[in-house]
């Protein structure tokens, strides 16, 4: 007893158009999220209650108009926001890219100091190559 085609086309995208609502209202922008340290617990968090709320919502209008297609349509909206949030969640700032095996943190890098300093001045004196 599914819905006709075109009400069960309609029924799909305000179910999509719901999720993004959902992950708006749960998470920051992507833009923002882009900028913060990578593998950020509080982003993980909200991103993972958004998505359970946005299939719980779904899953249940699927079931109250015994739609696979509101379901399908759910699935794939889900899995596409939860996929962009935590993309941009992995993401070095510092890099504008993710990097594939990263630590959990970017490692603090070590402060720069003006110190001089000549290679090899205490290895060898000129007095070994003026044979």
């Amino acid at each position: 007893m599914a819905l006709k085609p075109e009400m069960s086309v309609a029924a799909a995208l305000a179910v999509t158009t719901m999720t993004y609502a959902i992950f708006q209202n749960a998470t920051p922008s992507v833009a923002d999220i882009r900028s913060l340290p990578e593998n950020n617990a509080d982003i993980s968090k909200s991103t993972r209650a958004a998505a359970w709320m946005a299939a719980g919502i779904g899953g249940m209008v699927s079931l109250i108009a015994r739609d696979p297609v509101i379901f399908w349509a759910t699935g794939v909206s889900v899995i596409g926001m939860k996929w962009w949030t935590e993309h941009a969640n992995m993401v070095k700032p510092e890099l504008s890219k993710f990097i594939p095996g990263s630590n959990a943190e970017s490692p603090q890098m070590p402060e720069m100091t003006q110190e001089t300093y000549t290679a090899f001045e205490s290895q060898f004196s000129a007095s070994e190559f003026a044979s």
